[in-house]
């Protein structure tokens, strides 16, 4: 059975914890990255990718404050999906690829071995805690698309804490920062 101690009592989220460990859970509150999957992007993800790059909050935390024309989108698209330098994951509830819920991007660099990673989520999935589960899912495609030991970087805009806290939980961990972006890597490679 599960026993609370006094300070425990009445506490909804050390509750939680404490349910977590005596069901052999990590948490409670983030989704099991097995509800997920990931897939290459193609030209009919084109227009969702758009969608969710313009939406407010992305061009808030992005690192080109400014929208996109869709001109200018169309162009960059077609030439990230033709490119081996640049992969784009769409990740998706397994229960139905029509449920997309947000997109990673693989930049690699030139020599292959390391490549800078970006998190975009479905406007319409913000705020559910799926954040992470896209990122581990898209990073786990990407490395059996590539290669195990590529290394990952980041740039994160520092008034952006949930993109920094995500990428902490995947493992990520600070190289540098400045007044505006803190730079992570996942250590590999």
């Amino acid at each position: 059975t599960l026993q609370l101690n006094n300070a425990q009592r009445g506490t909804y989220p050390a509750v939680r914890r404490n349910l977590a460990r005596w069901l052999d859970c990590s948490t409670l509150d983030e989704p099991d990255v097995r509800m997920f999957k990931a897939r290459l992007a193609t030209e009919l993800d084109s227009t969702d990718v758009f969608r969710w790059r313009n939406d407010e909050s992305t061009i808030a935390a992005s690192i080109s404050n400014a929208p996109v024309e869709w001109e200018d989108h169309q162009a960059w698209f077609a030439a990230a999906l033709a490119s081996d330098k640049r992969w784009i994951f769409i990740v998706f509830r397994t229960e139905s690829e029509s449920q997309k819920v947000g997109m990673c991007r693989f930049d690699v660099a030139s020599g292959g071995t390391s490549a800078e990673v970006s998190i975009n989520l479905n406007p319409d999935y913000r705020g559910q805690r799926l954040a992470r589960a896209v990122l581990t899912t898209a990073i786990e495609a990407f490395r059996r698309a590539t290669s195990p030991t590529v290394r990952l970087t980041a740039t994160i805009r520092r008034a952006n804490l949930a993109s920094e806290k995500v990428f902490r939980y995947a493992g990520f961990t600070t190289t540098s920062s400045d007044h505006e972006f803190a730079r992570y890597s996942d250590g590999s490679g």
